[in-house]
């Protein structure tokens, strides 16, 4: 029967007694050059992943989430600075990839909710990377939806697949069973008045918001 740790013995006995000096520091050197040449390797291969968004485009290239987000506001951002997933997900999917073929990697990580917290990271913290990222820590809009009401960006940021603009239509999703055009006034909203976006009286200064 197989034994590693008597294996392993016998190696190191006759690396030690069957070999010159010579020949060890060559042996040495081999493996350090191989190790070394892994690890770039591997750091590589990984920060290609990372952070190149021709790994996702691989396979995404005609979807419509990566044309929209080839026109969107975050064109310039890499695909993995919001949409995380673990070190053991990505093997899987690579497996799955190169061992099964793409058709069996997994749809759930095209799936990925971005959770408030990364979109925070810039839109309200200051973050070196990305400086020109919109400031809302003092924004009523979102001290009302995301730290009262409990609603993740992409609920209004996302609805439609990386359409980050908001429009008034996606108000409605939640609104819809409150007279769109009600209003503290004596008389109902008409005429162009109707037609109006909702944002265009609800702003940060209204105190509905």
């Amino acid at each position: 029967m197989f034994n590693p740790l008597t294996f392993t013995r016998r190696i190191g006995a006759w690396f030690s007694a069957g070999l010159s000096t010579k020949a060890k520091i060559i042996i040495i050197s081999g493996l350090l050059i191989f190790s070394l040449g892994t690890l770039y390797a591997a750091y590589k291969v990984n920060d290609y992943f990372e952070n190149d968004p021709n790994a996702c485009s691989v396979c995404h290239v005609h979807d419509k989430a990566n044309k929209a987000w080839v026109t969107s506001e975050h064109s310039g951002i890499n695909c993995h600075e919001c949409h995380h997933s673990t070190k053991i997900d990505q093997m899987r999917q690579l497996y799955q990839f190169v061992v099964l073929g793409h058709n069996k990697v997994s749809p759930r990580h095209g799936e990925v909710i971005v959770p408030w917290k990364l979109c925070f990271s810039c839109h309200w913290e200051k973050n070196e990377k990305y400086p020109k990222a919109p400031d809302i820590s003092r924004s009523r809009y979102h001290a009302k939806h995301v730290f009262i009401e409990r609603i993740e960006c992409t609920k209004c940021h996302g609805y439609r697949t990386h359409k980050f603009t908001l429009e008034e239509r996606y108000c409605v999703t939640c609104h819809k069973d409150k007279e769109v055009n009600e209003h503290m006034g004596p008389t109902e909203a008409c005429g162009t008045m109707a037609t109006l976006p909702c944002l265009n009286c609800h702003t940060d200064r209204t105190k509905d918001l």
